[in-house]
């Protein structure tokens, strides 16, 4: 891998270092799903000895130890724990820790690396400083108030690191009056607009645009630019089946994506 296909997939490692927490969790359990079906359960197996096992047990670590203020360190963590494992994968030599077991150097790693102390993953001395700790402590209608304030603080820190609005020129004002003045009134009838969307492209359902880069695709398991998963042609697993606008293993009740 080279050029144009490594930058992209380093521009995945790097987003990597701020996945939210639901979205890590459902990252890790997709990727449990796609390990656990290229490597199946091997009869009579001790489940002390199944590597899939063994990963979803790192998972629980995680997730039972996270609060909304050390999970850049859990985080930090488990993207540690996952290097070592994809590392020794690819030499085939076996991992030298259980993976189904708090290690405590990499957690000390993980944690100065974040706040540059040890220890910081299960300091909670400032936990009643938290937002969440204002609603745990409210009572009656404080929850509900409280609560409503939370929510809508979290919108606008996400609409807040998106490029603020530009402010209209005056040559965009009176494009906009004019548009107006077009603009049918409450005793004109509607009429219909053009079937495409507002990029010019046809509304057909499921059609993806033209991709611009390469992604991965998790139906061929490749990198590419040429297709999204909903437009795979060759499954890297010929079991999987059309489903709609989406994939599933035969017999599953839940759809792969």
């Amino acid at each position: 891998m080279s050029g144009r296909l490594l930058d992209e997939f380093q521009s995945w490692h790097n987003r990597d270092d701020y996945l939210p927490f639901p979205e890590w969790s459902q990252a890790f359990h997709s990727l449990v799903q796609m390990w656990r079906h290229f490597r199946p359960p091997v009869p009579d197996e001790d489940p002390n000895e199944d590597p899939v096992q063994h990963f979803v047990e790192h998972f629980l670590i995680v997730a039972a130890r996270i609060t909304s203020q050390n999970w850049p360190i859990w985080r930090e963590y488990d993207k540690r724990i996952r290097r070592i494992i994809w590392a020794d994968a690819a030499s085939e030599q076996s991992i030298n820790f259980v993976l189904s077991k708090l290690n405590s150097s990499i957690l000390a790693d993980a944690e100065v690396t974040i706040t540059g102390k040890m220890g910081s993953a299960s300091d909670f001395t400032t936990i009643q400083d938290s937002a969440w700790w204002a609603i745990v402590s409210a009572s009656g209608s404080d929850i509900v108030k409280l609560g409503k304030k939370f929510a809508d603080s979290v919108t606008r820190a996400i609409s807040a690191i998106r490029s603020p609005p530009v402010a209209p020129t005056s040559k965009d004002k009176g494009k906009r009056k004019r548009e107006d003045d077009h603009r049918p009134g409450p005793s004109e009838p509607f009429r219909g607009g053009d079937s495409r969307g507002g990029d010019g492209r046809s509304s057909v359902p499921y059609e993806l645009p033209g991709l611009n880069r390469p992604l991965f695709c998790i139906i061929c398991c490749c990198i590419t630019a040429e297709h999204g998963w909903q437009g795979c042609k060759r499954p890297a697993n010929n079991t999987i089946q059309r489903q709609g606008a989406g994939w599933i293993w035969p017999g599953a009740k839940v759809g792969i994506c």
